[in-house]
């Protein structure tokens, strides 16, 4: 619980699930997965498996990829604008008028994901064209953006397809 650069992971039972329950509730997740539009599969590799379930991204860990069975459901913190983030006007200036190039770095839980979603936002406002390279497609961004991911899992090729769209702004996310 908390917000970008301050949450504490809190316990939601005291006894562990059992691998009869963590087995079932994967099962459940994977159908989901298959039946529902707005739920997708964004990797799924021997022992790892992404799932996309609206916003929530949940990460399946298993052997071989682990030692043990694992999920890890992770959820937005919080979504913002460019404008809750009180940045100078010539920051600003330059977001809106020849932002070539923007590099965003930091620790995980930083809040950059968060703050990649609202210039992404910011950009479509504007009336720019405004597509995501990313994998999970996890970004919390408005539904005029299109959100693209690796083709036939190669990144290369989505690239290739992004140059023929020809995007005004392309936002790689990891």
């Amino acid at each position: 619980r908390g917000k970008p650069g301050n949450f504490n992971l809190v316990k939601t039972r005291l006894k562990a699930l059992s691998e009869k329950e963590l087995r079932r509730m994967i099962s459940q997740i994977m159908d989901e997965a298959r039946r529902e539009e707005k739920t997708f599969i964004e990797i799924e590799e021997p022992g790892a498996t992404v799932v996309q379930m609206g916003e929530y991204r949940i990460a399946v860990a298993k052997p071989p990829f682990s030692d043990k069975l694992e999920i890890t459901v992770v959820r937005p913190l919080v979504k913002l604008r460019l404008k809750d983030y009180r940045l100078s006007n010539k920051l600003m200036n330059r977001l809106r008028s020849q932002a070539e190039g923007v590099l965003i770095a930091g620790p995980p839980g930083s809040g950059k994901t968060t703050f990649v979603s609202s210039l992404a936002d910011f950009y479509s406002e504007l009336g720019k064209v405004t597509k995501t390279l990313e994998s999970p497609r996890d970004l919390q961004v408005c539904p005029e953006i299109t959100q693209y991911t690796p083709l036939n899992g190669d990144f290369t090729k989505t690239a290739s397809l992004l140059l023929l769209v020809r995007p005004d702004y392309t936002i790689f996310d990891e």
